[in-house]
C-alpha cells in the first residue's frame, strides 16, 4: 500500500479514510463504557489543589519575607508587617486584605494601615473597622475634615472615639499617658525584642506634646537597643529618589514647603547620631508608590510611600478598577535583626502602567544600599 495513502487514510483525510475513520469511531461508541463526571476534588489531594502557580508564588513571597538570618551564632528574628493606605471607605478592598492576613496570620507580626479611612471627609455612621479590627491605625488628613472645603477639622477627643477607642484593646499598643481624655492618636509598639514601631499623628505635627514624647519614645528605644520604624499618613520633605521599580516614574518627590514635620526628621537624626537603628518612615498619602530619602538630614532616612489600596486612579502608578486583581494593594515589610535588611513583598496590583513590576525589594538600612529591586 502506499505509505502516503495509508498515512491520509489514518488522518482521514481522504474518502476512503472519512469512511473507515466513521466507522471505528461507531465501533468505539459502541464498546467505550459511559463516563461519568467525576468530582475532582476527590481525585486531586486539596492540599495540592490549592497550591496553584499564583497562590504558590504568594506563599513563598509570605514565607522566605519572615525569614532570618542566623550570624556570629546568634539567633535572628525577623518583624514582618503588613501595611496598607488609604483605603477611603472602601470596605471591600480593607475585607480583601484581611483575609489575606487571616491566611497567614502566622507569618505576619501586625496588619497597619497608614491613614485616610475616611473619604473626602468624615461621615457617620462609621463602621469601617469594625470586620478588621486587628489593623493598627494612624490619621490621615482625610480622617479629620468634617467638610469638603476641609476647613473644619474634627477635635482631637471625637478622633479618638472615632479611630481608636472601639480598636486599640485588639492593637496592644502603647499609648502616652492621658491618651483618651486628651484624644492623643499616637502609639508605639514593639517587636520581637528588635523593633518599635511609632504611630505618629500626622494632622498634630505641630503639636508639642506629641512631638516630647516622640523624642521620648525615641530614646528609650536606645536604650532598650531597639530599631525604630516611623508609621505615619503624610510623609517628610524629602528630594532624592531612589532607582527602582518601587518608585514612580510620573509624580515628583514630595517637596511641599511645611515645616510641620521637620522637627520630628530632626528627632530622627539625633537619634541615629546616639547610636539609635533608623529602618524607615512609612507613608501613604501620595496614592503611588516613591522610594526616597529625607531632605537636607545629616544622616540618610529612607523614606517609603505606598500606593493607595484603593481604585482612585488620578494618582497612581496603574490602572485600578474595582473587582479586578488591579482594585487593591498592600505590601509585607518584614525587618531582619542580624542583617539589618528590609524586605518589601507587594501583593495585589503590582504592575504600573509601564509594565513594570513592583513584586520584591531588599535593602539594607545599615548602609544605606538597594540589595535587589525585582
Amino acid at each position: 500500500m502506499d505509505r502516503r495513502l495509508f498515512g491520509k487514510v489514518a488522518l482521514g483525510l481522504t474518502a476512503f479514510g472519512s469512511v473507515v475513520s466513521s466507522a471505528f469511531s461507531a465501533t468505539a461508541k459502541k464498546v467505550r463504557p459511559k463516563r461519568r463526571n467525576k468530582d475532582i476534588s476527590k481525585i486531586i489531594d486539596p492540599n495540592l489543589a490549592k497550591f496553584s502557580p499564583d497562590t504558590a508564588q504568594e506563599q513563598m513571597k509570605v514565607i522566605q519575607a519572615k525569614r532570618y538570618v542566623k550570624r556570629n551564632g546568634k539567633e535572628g528574628v525577623c518583624t514582618s508587617l503588613l501595611f496598607f493606605a488609604d483605603v477611603h471607605l472602601v470596605t471591600e478592598h480593607s475585607s480583601k486584605i484581611r483575609k489575606f492576613y487571616e491566611k497567614y496570620q502566622k507569618f505576619i507580626d501586625d496588619p497597619i494601615h497608614l491613614g485616610d479611612t475616611a473619604g473626602a471627609f468624615f461621615r457617620e455612621p462609621f463602621t469601617t473597622w469594625d470586620a478588621f479590627p486587628r489593623a493598627l491605625n494612624v490619621i490621615g488628613n482625610h480622617d479629620v475634615y468634617l467638610t469638603a472645603d476641609a476647613k473644619t477639622h474634627m477635635p482631637d477627643r471625637r478622633k479618638y472615639d472615632t479611630y481608636f477607642k472601639k480598636y486599640n484593646a485588639d492593637w496592644k499598643v502603647v499609648l502616652p499617658e492621658n491618651a483618651e481624655a486628651e484624644g492623643k492618636c499616637y502609639w508605639h509598639k514593639d517587636y520581637n525584642g528588635d523593633l518599635r514601631v511609632i504611630g505618629v499623628d500626622c494632622m498634630r505635627y505641630d503639636d508639642v506634646a506629641q512631638l516630647e514624647w516622640f523624642k521620648k519614645t525615641l530614646s528609650d528605644a536606645i536604650e532598650k537597643k531597639l530599631k525604630v520604624l516611623i508609621a505615619t499618613h503624610i510623609p517628610p520633605n524629602c528630594d532624592k529618589l531612589l532607582e527602582c521599580n518601587f518608585t514612580t516614574l510620573d509624580y515628583d518627590a514630595w517637596e511641599k514647603k511645611s515645616k510641620k514635620c521637620d522637627a520630628y526628621v530632626e528627632a530622627i537624626d539625633e537619634f541615629i547620631g546616639a547610636g539609635g537603628t533608623f529602618v524607615c518612615w512609612m507613608c501613604g498619602h501620595l496614592h503611588h508608590d516613591q522610594i526616597m530619602y529625607t531632605k537636607g538630614t545629616k544622616h540618610k532616612q529612607l523614606v517609603i510611600a505606598m500606593e493607595c489600596a484603593t481604585q482612585f486612579s488620578d494618582h497612581t502608578d496603574g490602572q485600578h478598577i474595582r473587582e479586578t486583581a488591579t482594585e487593591t494593594c498592600w505590601q509585607l515589610v518584614a525587618i531582619e535583626s542580624e542583617s539589618n535588611v528590609l524586605k518589601i513583598a507587594r501583593f495585589g496590583n503590582c504592575y504600573d502602567h509601564y509594565l513594570r513590576r513592583k513584586d520584591t525589594f531588599c535593602y539594607d538600612f545599615k548602609n544605606h544600599k538597594i540589595i535587589w529591586s525585582s
